[in-house]
């Protein structure tokens, strides 16, 4: 009899304990599969123990929390914590009020890791697969877990727009990333200059033409928790390219001439003559139009070339005389005019044998000069 009555009265006190552990444990449920293991109280969160062995999605890191190389996945981000101030979780959401409880005992660590990364030189696009991993300090053991329903909600940067994204992580945990430069006349620094549209094997870019920029993904764990990736990429813009390019074809083929022009009588250097070179040298354009399969950028390219004499070039000698930018190897015919001198035409050969040339000019009389002085001023006007 009295035994029976002992058995009742624990019956009846087993329940309330009995209602109160499952309300403290229940919201859980859904992403954890184990009972009973403090280990286990986050186990829905991730998946088994990342296999180290696996080459196919290594970190690209060299360290736990070590900046990354800087071009390819950066990791410059602080390990995000949950903490017990944080109080975002709702009920009815993936963060629970339950999660809070969660959030109070526990302080996650978030790393991500580039899966793959493809590159589409055809479309002037980057698709990354990017896998969230957690780690709970707090958990002996634990070691980095693949995150389960992670999920992406932002990509930015100073220049890069996003193509497409998968949003939410698939069963292994991985979101896809399609990103793009934002600028027109950007590439990604792997795109090759022929398919740009400028035909050359030779041209390599000049560095200080590259530049770096580093988007930013924001992603957020199951309980509420934000975390970034940062990924860094080369770009170039595709018009200064093009006139680097430009500036690679004619510069060896100009040469720069000393002219000095002196009076042949004294040899003292003339100021004030003024040169002139006829001849027909090929236009800049002429010289480009072969490399370019883009008429917009071959004529942007070619405004911006190295400038060099043409038959619409005028250049006044000074005591030092006048240097001159001449297309080479070319034959020009070369004029010289002062109103004190008589004046020289002459044909000259411009190549690599012609650092200066030197011209003696005979001074003319003053009667002849006077001559021409009236005879200017008296010339009746014409009606």
């Amino acid at each position: 009899m009295l035994k029976n009555k002992f058995l009742m009265l624990l019956t009846i006190l087993s329940l309330p304990l009995m209602f109160l552990f499952q309300c403290s444990t229940g919201g859980y449920q859904d992403w954890y599969a184990d009972e009973g293991k403090e280990e286990d109280l986050l186990g829905g969160l991730f998946s088994d123990a990342e296999n180290t062995n696996d080459q196919s999605a290594q970190p690209v890191t060299s360290g736990k929390w070590d900046n990354w190389y800087n071009e390819g996945a950066a990791d410059r981000q602080t390990p995000a914590r949950m903490t017990s101030q944080d109080t975002s979780a709702k009920p009815g959401t993936a963060g629970r009020a339950s999660d809070a409880i969660a959030a109070s005992k526990y302080s996650p660590e978030f790393k991500v890791i580039v899966v793959d990364e493809q590159k589409s030189i055809a479309e002037n696009h980057i698709t990354l697969l990017l896998k969230s991993s957690v780690h709970i300090p707090e958990i002996k053991n634990l070691g980095w877990r693949t995150l389960k329903k992670a999920r992406l909600t932002a990509i930015d940067g100073d220049d890069v727009q996003a193509i497409s994204t998968t949003v939410d992580a698939d069963a292994n945990g991985v979101i896809a990333a399609t990103i793009a430069p934002a600028g027109k006349d950007e590439l990604f620094s792997f795109i090759p200059l022929p398919r740009a549209g400028i035909k050359t094997a030779r041209f390599s870019l000049p560095h200080d033409l590259l530049s770096m920029h580093t988007a930013s993904f924001s992603f957020t764990a199951p309980t509420n928790q934000s975390y970034e990736f940062q990924y860094s990429y080369q770009t170039f813009n595709i018009e200064s390219a093009a006139k680097a390019f430009a500036a690679y074809i004619i510069e060896p083929k100009i040469r720069q001439v000393q002219v000095t022009i002196y009076d042949a009588e004294t040899h003292f250097p003339i100021s004030g003559a003024v040169v002139t070179l006829d001849g027909a040298a090929p236009s800049p354009l002429a010289l480009l139009s072969p490399y370019f399969s883009n008429t917009e950028l071959l004529v942007s390219a070619a405004g911006a070339a190295p400038h060099y004499a043409d038959s619409k070039s005028q250049f006044t000698s000074n005591s030092d005389g006048v240097l001159i930018p001449c297309y080479a190897p070319f034959k020009y015919t070369l004029r010289i005019v002062h109103p004190d001198y008589f004046f020289i035409e002459k044909g000259i050969t411009i190549d690599d044998n012609t650092p200066t040339l030197a011209f003696y000019l005979t001074r003319r009389p003053e009667n002849v000069r006077l001559l021409e002085k009236a005879s200017l001023t008296s010339r009746a006007p014409t009606k």
